[in-house]
């Protein structure tokens, strides 16, 4: 979020930095949905991996589930990516580091509640990422997250192609 002349002044850069800048209000407003973003990423690659320790328990390959899952409304962008590319290779060598999205994901969680919203489904990614940064493993990527599931599985997710 910026003033109209502060877009306008900074716009050269933010063109060079990436593909897309959308203008989303006034001062703050960029933070705001970076924090909403943030979240929800999160809490949609939580409940992936719900779904795969679900269809792992059950016996399913995930690649089958993927495949399913990819050509019906629960598609997401994780399900291309960081499931298959990561999860599914036991990959958690840092890319956007659990202790970050720690951090994200609690100020997320503070800025709602100052606008008095109750978050029921989107509070427990924090939770996967606390009990992850409890073991150390802050520095590791976010999808770090999938060794809760694999401890309870007793199964590591790559071991399951």
């Amino acid at each position: 979020g910026a003033t109209p002349e502060d877009l306008a002044r900074v716009r050269p850069l933010l063109e060079a930095m990436g593909k897309e800048s959308i203008h989303c209000g006034g001062p703050g407003t960029g933070m705001s949905v970076k924090l909403i973003n943030n979240l929800l990423a999160m809490t949609i690659l939580a409940a992936d991996l719900e779904a795969l320790a679900i269809g792992v328990r059950a016996g399913i390959k995930p690649e089958v589930l993927l495949r399913v899952l990819c050509a019906t409304y629960a598609d997401n962008k994780p399900l291309h990516t960081l499931l298959p590319e990561k999860i599914l290779q036991g990959d958690h060598a840092p890319g956007f580091k659990a202790v970050l999205a720690h951090k994200d994901v609690g100020l997320a969680l503070e800025f709602a509640a100052s606008l008095r919203v109750p978050l029921w489904t989107l509070s427990p990614a924090r939770q996967l990422l606390s009990l992850v940064l409890a073991q150390g493993k802050g520095e590791q990527a976010n999808t770090v997250i999938a060794t809760v599931f694999e401890k309870i599985l007793g199964t590591r997710f790559n071991e399951w192609k």
